[in-house]
């Protein structure tokens, strides 16, 4: 015996699995591509909200 129980066994099974198959690089790759869009909307929407905010307010300044 290795001295792993049964659920150790079961999820390094499952993690050699994973990693071996083609759609778990896919999975990570796309994982990994949506965690930079999100990371890029999250810098450029408070930067885009101050300039429309901006925007609004010279409007009604105009008026």
């Amino acid at each position: 015996m290795t001295g792993k129980t049964r659920a150790e066994r079961s999820h390094s099974g499952l993690l050699h699995a994973f990693a071996g198959s083609r759609e778990g690089a896919t999975a990570i790759e796309y994982a990994l591509i949506a965690a930079g869009i999100a990371l890029a909307i999250a810098f450029i929407v408070p930067t885009l909200g101050a300039t429309v905010a901006g925007m609004y307010t010279a409007v009604a300044d105009a008026f």
